[in-house]
């Protein structure tokens, strides 16, 4: 008997997660990335994006309060990956950018999914690999 479609896909979800943190033991280049969680990866890679964001940006676009960015950027200015500086036209505003250890950081992550992506595509075809673009388009569209 065959599994519903949708236990292998939650099943192999789960599996992707966990096994995404692998990354960390890949090459001696990412030995920087051990001290920071995901979710700060994604932040930094976020501030990266965005370049030079305000807290409400940074916090919208991370779909969190800006009290949780707050907490965020304080861990990720406290190891030195981070910093903030306030507008000088209107001292409320705070806007965060990277440091210079922030942006290699965001470039080894970033090439991280760069390897991770290519891995995967040499596996599939053509035809597969702009089916499972589709797909996982839909799927993100799906989580808006």
């Amino acid at each position: 008997m065959t599994r519903e479609p949708a236990e292998i896909i939650n099943e192999y979800l789960m599996q992707m997660a966990e096994n995404l943190p692998l990354f960390r033991r890949f090459t001696p280049a990412t030995a920087p990335l051990k001290d920071l969680t995901p979710q700060e990866l994604h932040t930094i890679a976020m501030i990266g994006k965005m370049g030079s964001p305000t807290m409400s940006e940074l916090a919208r676009r991370g779909r969190v309060t800006l009290g949780t960015m707050t907490v965020m950027v304080n861990k990720l200015v406290r190891k030195g990956y981070a910093k903030r500086r306030r507008q000088a036209s209107d001292r409320r505003v705070v806007r965060v950018s990277l440091t210079p250890g922030g942006r290699k950081i965001d470039r080894l992550h970033e090439q991280f999914h760069r390897d991770l992506v290519d891995r995967i595509m040499a596996m599939l075809t053509e035809k597969e690999q702009r089916q499972v673009a589709r797909i996982i388009q839909k799927i993100a569209t799906s989580l808006d």
